[in-house]
């Protein structure tokens, strides 16, 4: 038999080091990719805010130009016959809208009105 050399134990044609140092480069490796990773989704995280809030702005701007456009119809400087078939089914959801709101508001009020009686 053959004496085993102490210096350093070989296994499968790789010392112990090589296999520390392979160890260490992929475990650094894992640590790169998941850096790359977590900046990536920072990324896409920080697309999404920007996303939501424009959409957020515009949907405010739509709003205040809506209600600008339900003054103006009131005010009737602006006729029917002017709108075009969008704006007017806009103006309708809005309408709808309002009225559910002030329907709500009264039930409240009467609940109110009634509990404190």
């Amino acid at each position: 038999m053959k004496e085993k050399s102490k210096d350093l134990i070989v296994l499968e044609n790789e010392t112990i080091v090589k296999k520390i140092l392979r160890f260490l480069r992929n475990l650094f490796r894992k640590k790169e990719k998941q850096e790359e990773i977590y900046e990536e989704m920072e990324v896409q995280t920080s697309n999404l805010k920007t996303d939501f809030r424009d959409t957020i702005k515009e949907k405010v701007i739509d709003e205040k130009e809506l209600k600008e456009l339900q003054k103006m119809f009131h005010q009737g400087k602006i006729k029917e016959e002017e709108l075009t078939e969008e704006q007017k089914d806009r103006l309708i959801n809005l309408y709808d809208t309002q009225i559910k709101e002030l329907k709500r508001k009264i039930r409240n009020r009467y609940k109110l009105n009634y509990n404190n009686n």
